[in-house]
């Protein structure tokens, strides 16, 4: 008997199994390298995939700066999820990734942000002032295309007359997921992070033109940085090629439902824009 379930819009998988009901396939195993901004968005996009293909997705999660430089050496990843187009681009015209593979499948947005709720306030300014700041986390911009966002909107707030204490150090992490860690845990005073880090509910309120918003007492304070001060976050994911066929095609599956309204959807519910306006179901929606 020959039992195919349907990726609905997407893909397909195909699962055989025997007259006694062993199964002869099970699928794919896919090593998906993700950006550490996409964490909490990865994850279920992840298990509906799984749940919808048969295959199987193993996600290794780090900064995009490390994983495309374990890329061009080999390492075994069937698709790159990056934090900005650069490095996927690259990829497709060395010949690393299949061509015409590449998709943008969110775009990030960045804030400042404080655990400490009287850290961050604005006063008949777009730009913030920080109160008592000593350390400044940001990723490392180097590695991260987060870091370079944050270094950008640094040193324009400081040209445009933003109050910042002298002797301010910056403490760099690897990803914005390590710059998030030395906010979160005290090591940094501020930090640039990607909004999607923060727990969905806690913040009281998103000016939908991206003006400076406070946050609630239980996440501290932030600011989100007006988007002419830096450069768009374009995440883009494309297919690298590989020798085995069910692999490729199941990465490409897998591409392509990122790009899919379903998971659109999962990614505007984690903080991140798109390409193409979906209306998110919210709890309570009729």
């Amino acid at each position: 008997m020959v039992l195919t379930a349907a990726v609905t819009g997407v893909a397909a998988a195909v699962i055989a199994t025997s007259a006694n009901g062993v199964e002869l396939n099970r699928g794919v195993e896919l090593n998906v390298a993700v950006a550490s901004n996409f964490r909490q968005a990865a994850l279920p996009i992840k298990e509906r995939f799984e749940e919808l293909s048969g295959d199987r997705v193993k996600l290794i999660f780090g900064s995009t700066g490390r994983h495309y430089a374990q890329i061009i050496h080999g390492a075994p990843y069937d698709v790159f999820l990056a934090a900005d187009s650069k490095r996927p681009q690259l990829l497709e015209e060395d010949g690393v990734a299949q061509a015409g593979s590449r998709v943008t499948y969110a775009l990030g947005k960045t804030l400042l942000w404080s655990r400490d709720e009287k850290k961050i306030s604005v006063v008949d300014s777009n730009l913030p002032t920080l109160s008592a700041v000593k350390y400044v986390a940001m990723a490392n911009p180097k590695l991260a295309p987060y870091g370079v966002a944050a270094k950008e909107i640094f040193a324009k707030m400081a040209d445009g007359g933003a109050k910042i204490e002298q002797g301010v150090k910056i403490v760099y992490g690897e990803n914005v997921g390590q710059a998030f860690q030395f906010v979160n845990r005290g090591s940094a005073d501020i930090g640039f992070i990607s909004l999607s880090q923060l727990s969905p509910g806690c913040i009281l309120a998103i000016d939908s033109s991206s003006s400076p918003y406070y946050s609630s007492k239980l996440c501290g304070s932030a600011w989100t940085p007006p988007p002419q001060l830096y450069r768009p976050i374009t995440q883009q994911a494309v297919v690298l090629r590989g020798d085995n066929r069910q692999s490729n095609i199941a990465a490409a599956k897998f591409v392509s439902f990122l790009t899919s309204a379903e998971v659109q959807q999962i990614i505007v519910k984690h903080g991140y824009g798109v390409e193409h306006n979906y209306r998110v179901e919210m709890v309570g929606d009729e």
